[in-house]
This record gives structure tokens, C-alpha cells and sequence, in this order.
């Protein structure tokens, strides 16, 4: 067996991107100059520990959580996915959302200590500025810092997030923005806007002279902010996990769902008032007659369960007729009226054939549905 030393430019880890079978080489040179420049961020006092929630096999878990807590000499803990399935309810998010609203409701100071608590990392996808509001001044009443929450973004090929913002929400709140900025570059990297406005990054690998381009769009302000406007490329992030339009809409055509006419189907997203992420939705050439509830029911269902099981979200499923689907923009009025008939037809469709849980695992998973913020399942 030969043993040499290895060197900076060796490949190290090989790390699948996000919604894709594209791998990206890192190597060791990368790694930790990532990881010391994150650090430079926040530095952080003896004692804290590493919370992870993510698979190893993503590089936020691996570089951002697992590398970073041993170059700073910190204890890591990372809980195992498997313990989120077999209790859904125990989903983090699940958790915070229910502190949440024990902190709203309580009508006596909080009580809690979280002055352990240096910051919370949210990356992967758009924060909204009124839930990291409400979420940092809660949690600021228990000691926790005024600005907890630190948005960033990054990539695979960035090792993860490089880009941090560490006055959220202030900043936003300053600036009267919707979602937050993800702020500035650490140290040792650079950003910059092309295409000759300060609008839009091309998409595609490199520029000729040696810049990554990430396809990214937004601009830059005065203080060198990062404020992402979406991507150049077709892509639709949910909980911060990438989904190709494209392969939803063939992934609805193979289940040759009775109801959708094949190949005429349209998968978007959007981003509701509201929400903290994005949704899909997904419009259809019906083959059934307008009158026709009961195949309109089971056709809406039907391409529901196909998008939930191909993204673990729920979408917004409605039919257009021929007319419809060739709408230009100026004429999308007519998209708001059809949704809305669809939406009262399938309601008082639903009113009519509702049952309450038969037993107590329908009831569980009735509780589950309500959790993660569909409370129309309890209707």
C-alpha cells in the first residue's frame, strides 16, 4: 500500500447538488479555507455545541456543521432522520413552530434561558422578513440575541453557505423588505452582478475570466448586501430542497392520471402571503365536463398525491380549459376566477362527503396534517 501526504489541491470529498445527480468536487484547499472564513463570521466563546438535523450527505451537514464544529473544537450533535419519521411530530420545525406560539401565548415573561443560544443558520431558501421578526423578538425575551437569525446562501460548490448576513432583521426591517438579504461575502471570496446590470448573475459554469456563475438573480446595494430576486434557471425550492418544473409535469403524465389530458399540464411555483416557502402549483386541460364534480375531485386528488410523492409538499391543483391555458399575462384575471370556482366546487363537494377520523391513527394522522400548517384538513 503506498501513503503519501496529501496535498491541497487533492480531491477530498465528492458531494451530490441539491434536486440533481451532478457531483462536485471539493478538495482539501476548499474545505478549509471555507471553513475558516465561516468561522471568522462567528467566532464563537467556550462551551456552545453544533445542532444538526441534516443528512451527512449534504454539504451544510458535512462542511458547514460536522468539519466547522472540529476545526473550532466544539461538540456536534446530529439527529438521525429515522427519529423524525418514526415521530413526525418531532420534526424540528414542528417543535419550533409549537414554541412559538407557547412564547406568543404566554401572557408572563419568558421564562426559558436561551442565553446558550448563539445563532440559528437558515439557508437553502428565501427568508421572510415578519417571521424573523417575530421569531428573533421572541426569542430575545429569553435571552437569546437580538439577532439569532442569520440567513445565508451558498452552494455545493461554494461549500455551502458563503455569503451571511448577522444583523437580521434589522437591516430588512430598515430597508422595508420583504425577505431578507442574505447579506455579504465572508472572507476570501468575492461576488459580482453581470450582464452589464446590477440585476442578474448569469447562469452556467465559469466566465472566461475564472468567475463561477450561479445563475442567480439580484442586486447589490451600497453596503455590498446580497438581495436574491430568484434564478435564471427554472427551479422550485421547497424547504430549501431544488425541484425541476419539467420533471413534475412528466412524472404527471407517466400516472396517466384519468381526468388530466396528456402533456397538458403546467407546473409553477409561487410564494404566498404569509408562507415560509414556496408552493406549487399545478394547472390541467381537463378531460371531463365542467359539471362533472365527482371526476373533478378525483382528478385534483389524483395529481396531488403524484406531486406530493414526487416533493413531500402539497400543491395548488386546478383546471384550465383551452381558452385559458393560452391567457397572455394581461388577461390572468381570468386565472383567479377559475381557481376560484374550482376551489368552492371541490369545498362544498368536501362539505358534503366529509367523515370525521374513524380511529385512532386517523386521528394521528389528522394532528399531523393540522402541525404542518394544513388546517383545512380539520374541516
Amino acid at each position: 500500500m503506498v501513503q503519501r501526504k496529501p496535498r491541497q489541491a487533492d480531491i477530498v470529498l465528492l458531494m451530490l447538488t441539491s434536486g440533481s445527480s451532478k457531483a462536485v468536487c471539493l478538495t482539501h484547499h476548499q474545505i478549509l479555507t471555507d471553513i475558516a472564513g465561516k468561522y471568522s463570521i462567528y467566532e464563537l466563546p467556550e462551551g456552545p455545541s453544533f445542532l444538526d438535523w441534516i443528512r451527512l450527505d449534504h454539504v451544510a451537514a458535512i462542511v458547514e456543521i460536522h468539519l466547522q464544529a472540529l476545526f473550532a473544537r466544539k461538540d456536534q450533535i446530529h439527529v438521525q432522520a429515522p427519529d423524525f419519521l418514526a415521530n413526525p411530530l418531532q420534526n424540528p420545525l414542528a417543535i419550533l413552530r409549537a414554541a412559538l406560539q407557547g412564547l406568543e401565548a404566554q401572557s408572563s415573561p419568558c421564562n426559558w434561558d436561551l442565553s446558550c443560544l448563539k445563532y440559528i443558520a437558515s439557508g437553502g431558501e428565501a427568508n421572510v422578513v415578519k417571521t424573523c421578526d417575530v421569531v428573533s423578538q421572541l426569542l430575545s425575551q429569553c435571552s437569546a440575541p437580538v439577532h439569532v437569525i442569520v440567513p445565508g446562501f451558498g452552494m455545493t460548490e461554494t461549500c455551502a453557505c458563503f455569503i451571511f448576513k448577522t444583523k437580521c432583521p434589522t437591516y430588512n426591517k430598515e430597508r422595508s423588505l420583504e425577505f431578507t438579504s442574505v447579506g455579504a461575502c465572508m472572507p476570501c471570496i468575492n461576488m459580482r452582478i453581470t450582464e452589464g446590470s446590477n440585476n442578474e448573475t448569469i447562469p452556467a459554469s465559469f466566465s472566461s475570466d475564472g468567475w463561477f456563475k450561479s445563475g442567480d438573480k439580484g442586486p447589490i446595494d451600497e453596503t455590498g448586501y446580497l438581495t436574491l430576486h430568484g434564478r435564471a434557471k427554472e427551479a422550485i425550492i421547497i424547504n430549501g430542497v431544488k425541484y425541476n418544473p419539467h420533471g413534475i409535469e412528466t412524472a404527471l403524465d407517466e400516472s396517466e392520471i384519468p381526468g388530466l389530458t396528456p402533456s397538458f399540464n403546467c407546473c409553477f411555483s409561487y410564494f404566498p402571503a404569509g408562507c415560509e416557502t414556496e408552493e406549487i402549483c399545478i394547472v390541467f386541460l381537463p378531460s371531463f365536463a365542467p359539471v362533472d364534480t365527482v371526476t373533478r375531485v378525483e382528478t385534483v386528488d389524483a395529481i396531488s398525491k403524484s406531486v406530493m410523492m414526487a416533493t413531500g409538499s402539497k400543491a395548488q391543483v386546478f383546471p384550465f380549459d383551452r381558452h385559458q391555458l393560452l391567457l397572455t399575462a394581461y388577461q390572468k384575471g381570468g386565472y383567479k376566477a377559475c381557481k376560484d370556482v374550482n376551489n368552492e366546487t371541490i369545498s362544498q363537494y368536501r362539505a358534503v362527503t366529509h367523515q370525521n377520523p374513524q380511529n385512532e391513527l386517523e386521528r394521528q394522522l389528522l394532528d399531523i396534517e393540522i402541525v404542518f400548517g394544513h388546517p383545512e384538513a380539520a374541516d
